[in-house]
């Protein structure tokens, strides 16, 4: 009560007797007291410091906060003051509306207080024939069903993370009331959450004058504070602080209530209260409270404590790619790399969190992320790479941190307690103020969604974007939003704008636009949704994620100073050189095939392990001795190559061959692939391999598109996805001249290999470090054209391996009659014969970009060693064998000599076991006979008492029989 001083002196309440405490008030706001007057007033206190002996209180009583003997010891630390003012109101305020037993302010004194006052008669309580009171309802009692109502609210909410604990768990929907509401709790509540809970269940007077206090503890613990804004904060606060008085009863305003109108004035003294509130000191206490160990001496316990845990994170630091627990991050915080954000555009880089998906895009969702992407830039030395467009296969999260929020999907979040999928955007657009203007006006418009997908968009290493994807609110109409009576902005998301299924619509945003918000449920209005608003909060630590383990692959670190990264700058990623099954890097699809069941087909590459790889990391490519690409690592160019030839802006389809392609988008598509590839496959290479992925994507396309009942018009309308339209009409044209030449080519293909994506030279080399021998021309055609089972692709295949297999059996049965033929290149010679000569350019069975000249050299196909070089050869064969039988018999010696001195080291330990259990045997046995003589002695004791017992009794009862 009082809190009219601090009003104007003529301010219509001053003078209002009924509705405040019965009087009219004329005095003024009381004066500060200074610092040195305080000091003065405590001059003569004399302080007693360390622990009082004194005797202990039959009764013990525990202070509360609210009481009035307290206002010293809270004046004497302001950071936690002001905290504990706030949750001591926001528990007046609940305990009283939820009319909880012994929290409630609304209770028989407090009436008997409005009679002895003579205010309020309607408040009075009225004494009943049983001698009982009847309190009548006031204007903030709430009814069973609003308390239901109340309770409901804030058990449904769910807020984001590390913005608050999880309310819900302290609500009770039986007993209508809240438990274990902590002081952070109280923080939250009275911010943000109590006015929505009380919109729907509360007088409109009651809730504004809530609501009204709410916005003022809001301003207070803002982070930035402006002075002038806080005098207007301080009229606001006793202007509402009066209105309170109008409503709840005097015993309300206690000590703590009557505190809040000087916080404004505190924050003016003392800054911004968001940097010095108690909490994070509180949870700093915490922390040093756990490094006791010593309860006698706290103090030094907790000094050693810090002291070890500040080495530990000291040396934690030097730990390069090692997360622990002493050198995380906070928990939002996001990541902090100034290269790796160079590469992304509109400063949407962040951090994602979870498993990362690979996927590719569809034809208008492709369209809708490059349209906004394309138009949000303006820079010309970008436009080239803009307008070829983003890779389709892109990377989906599931979470992103970026700005201090933590995003979450729609999907993510379905069983969880916290709420981070809300956001806003405000956008600028123009319009007309009404039909008849003509005049445009700017103005700026707040979008509300819930994120739905997070992608990443990769235009081809030069540049990444970060884009949400979001179901938006009908913002346009009264059926999306709308402002209630007090001031609380509302949406429904039944009615949804820009969901993508259009091209013109706009789904996407930069993530660094948005702005998280969460939504609270109407339980009155169906369908509609309360906006609340949220701060980037960094109160707990959580740490970054650990960096996605790879599959087996040789990277190096792409240093910008130079082409080619030396030795120091390698760093590999497990190890190639373990032979292991290479699964194939397509994904399969589900299909349903015309009996009804299921089965897989082979969809796009999508790549995951390359565009898991950092910005700043290439793949090493390494190459055999014909220079074709080996390893895991060649499947991996091989797709990329594919990806690219896919790529209608790059390299345009309707070009009529490669050779006629420009050099100038060969040369473009070669800079893309260094960029992620450290290559020792020379360039002419790689253009060669692209231009044969370019024309087998063409020959895809023609075979799939190009069909006998399909007339001219529909083909022209069935553009492919990914196509643009006027490159796929000039292949329509081209194509059907030359459709009769490209099917009598097809039918030329007798057989084709079982090795997907894999080359034909990563095959061989994969089979020579699991057998440790050369792989033959002949053995790597069986390997390459064999089936699972065991069986060859096709029947063409089949006849011609049975043929090189005989004509192998007739050379090896006359080189064992005729020791003139040699069979080494033997191989060459019978697939000369069977097959006929090699034509030019390739060698049969050995990839592409093999020569004759590579590989036969100089000498003729059909060469065989002299009988002389023949013989040496055989010699020195039969010499290695006997150095090798030597050497194994000398192993297998050694082998029977450690297993002997095995066996005799076994023996003994066997014997030294048996020694102690022997030993340990007679000592139990020594134990028992002592127990057992010890046993017979303590029983002659006892018999020899029993005995001195029973003469003793003997002589007493004697003593007491009369002389005779």
């Amino acid at each position: 009560m009082g809190h009219r001083r601090w009003l104007d002196e003529n301010h219509k309440f001053r003078f209002q007797r009924t509705l405040f405490d019965g009087t009219e008030e004329y005095r003024g706001a009381p004066e500060q007291t200074v610092g040195s007057e305080i000091l003065f007033m405590l001059k003569d206190i004399n302080f007693s410091y360390g622990k009082m002996n004194q005797p202990p209180t039959t009764q013990t009583r525990r202070r509360s906060r609210d009481e009035s003997d307290d206002e010293s010891d809270e004046e004497d630390d302001p950071n936690k003051a002001d905290l504990w003012k706030k949750g001591n109101v926001c528990e007046n305020i609940i305990g009283t509306i939820l009319n909880v037993n012994r929290k409630s302010k609304d209770n028989l004194q407090s009436r008997l207080d409005l009679v002895d006052m003579r205010i309020r008669r309607d408040l009075h309580p009225q004494v009943l024939p049983n001698g009982k009171y009847r309190l009548p309802p006031s204007i903030f009692s709430m009814s069973k069903k609003e308390k239901e109502v109340f309770c409901m609210v804030l058990k449904d909410i769910k807020v984001p993370d590390a913005y608050a604990s999880n309310i819900s768990r302290c609500v009770s929907l039986k007993d209508r009331r809240l438990y274990s509401l902590k002081s952070h709790d109280y923080h939250i509540l009275m911010q943000d959450l109590l006015p929505v809970a009380l919109r729907c269940c509360m007088s409109k007077n009651v809730t504004s004058c809530i609501i009204e206090l709410s916005n003022i503890m809001k301003a207070i613990c803002g982070k930035v504070l402006d002075v002038e804004e806080l005098k207007k904060v301080q009229d606001r606060a006793a202007l509402t602080l009066c209105n309170l008085e109008k409503i709840f009863p005097p015993s309300f305003f206690t000590i703590m209530v009557h505190l809040v109108i000087h916080l404004p004035h505190e924050a003016i003294l003392g800054g911004p209260i968001f940097y010095r509130w108690m909490y994070p000191i509180e949870r700093f206490l915490s922390k040093l409270k756990s490094y006791c160990r010593n309860k006698r001496y706290p103090e030094g316990s907790i000094a050693e404590g810090y002291l070890a845990e500040e080495c530990m994170t000291f040396c934690s630091r030097y730990l390069e790619d090692v997360e622990t627990r002493l050198n995380r991050t906070t928990r939002n915080a996001g990541l902090n790399d100034h290269n790796l954000a160079e590469t992304y555009l509109f400063q949407s880089y962040g951090e994602p969190i979870g498993k990362v998906e690979i996927a590719e895009l569809d034809d208008i969702s492709w369209i809708q992320a490059h349209r906004y992407v394309w138009s949000g830039k303006n820079v010309n030395d970008e436009v080239k790479w803009l307008s070829q467009g983003p890779n389709r296969v892109i990377k989906r999260y599931s979470a992103f941190l970026i700005n201090g929020y933590r995003f979450h999907t729609k999907y993510r979040e379905r069983m969880r307690r916290t709420q981070n999928c809300g956001v806003v955007v405000n956008s600028s657009i123009t319009s007309y103020a009404s039909a008849r203007d003509s005049n445009l006006v700017e103005g700026n418009v707040e979008y509300y969604g819930l994120l739905t997908d997070i992608i990443e968009l990769d235009y081809y290493g030069r540049w990444k974007v970060v884009l949400f994807r979001c179901d938006w609110a009908d913002v346009n109409t009264a059926r999306g939003i709308k402002r209630d009576q007090f001031g609380f902005t509302m949406v429904n998301f039944s009615r949804l704008i820009h969901t993508g299924q259009q091209l013109m619509d706009e789904p996407y945003v930069f993530s660094s636009q948005v702005k998280q918000v969460f939504y609270s449920k109407d339980p009155t209005d169906e369908g509609w949704y309360v906006v609340l608003r949220n701060t980037p909060r960094d109160l707990f630590d959580m740490g970054k994620m650990r960096r996605r383990r790879l599959r087996d692959l040789n990277i190096v670190q792409n240093t910008p100073n130079s082409k080619e990264a030396n030795s120091e700058q390698q760093t590999v990623v497990g190890s190639s050189n373990v032979p292991e099954t290479l699964d194939e890097p397509e994904e399969f699809q589900s299909n349903v095939n015309g009996n009804g069941g299921t089965r897989r087909v082979q969809g796009r590459t999508l790549l995951s392990d390359l565009y898991n790889l950092d910005p700043v990391e290439r793949v090493k490519v390494s190459r055999n001795t014909y220079g074709q690409p080996v390893r895991s690592e060649a499947r991996l160019l091989a797709g990329y190559l594919g990806i690219l030839a896919r790529n209608a802006n790059m390299l345009p389809i309707n070009y009529e061959s490669w050779h006629h392609m420009p050099d100038s988008n060969k040369n473009q598509a070669l800079a893309n692939i260094k960029d992620r590839f450290t290559l020792e496959v020379s360039d002419d290479y790689i253009k060669k391999t692209l231009g044969k992925k370019w024309r087998d994507n063409k020959s895809t396309l023609k075979k799939q598109y190009f069909k006998k009942d399909i007339s001219l018009e529909e083909k022209l309308r069935n553009v492919p996805p990914g196509m643009l339209r006027y490159q796929w009409e000039d292949v329509v044209s081209s194509g059907i001249q030359r459709k009769e030449s490209w099917n009598k080519q097809q039918a030329k293909t007798k057989f084709t290999h079982t090795v997907g994506s894999r080359s034909f030279a990563s095959v061989a080399e994969a089979e020579e470090v699991k057998s440790g021998q050369k792989v033959g021309r002949l053995q790597l055609f069986e390997i390459t054209h064999m089936k699972k089972g065991g069986s060859l692709m096709t029947s063409e295949a089949g006849e011609i391996m049975e043929k090189l297999k005989e004509k192998k059996v007739e050379y090896e049965a006359t080189a064992s009659t005729d020791s003139s033929v040699n069979l080494e290149n033997i191989d060459n010679r019978i697939i000369t014969e069977v097959l006929g000569p090699e034509k030019y350019g390739r060698v049969r069975f050995q990839g592409s970009s093999v020569t004759p000249t590579q590989y036969f050299g100089s000498s003729s196909q059909q060469y065989m060693p002299s009988g002389s070089q023949a013989k040496a050869e055989v010699q020195r064969l039969r010499d290695q064998i006997a150095q090798m039988q030597a050497k194994t018999v000398e192993q297998i010696a050694e082998v029977q000599r450690k297993y002997e001195e095995f066996q005799q080291q076994l023996r003994a330990e066997a014997a030294e076991r048996e020694a102690a259990a022997a030993t340990r045997e007679a000592a139990v046995a020594a134990r028992e006979a002592e127990a057992t003589a010890m046993a017979a002695e303590q029983s002659k004791k006892y018999d020899d008492l029993q005995l001195q017992l029973q003469q003793m009794m003997q002589m007493f009862q004697q003593s007491q029989k009369p002389p005779s």
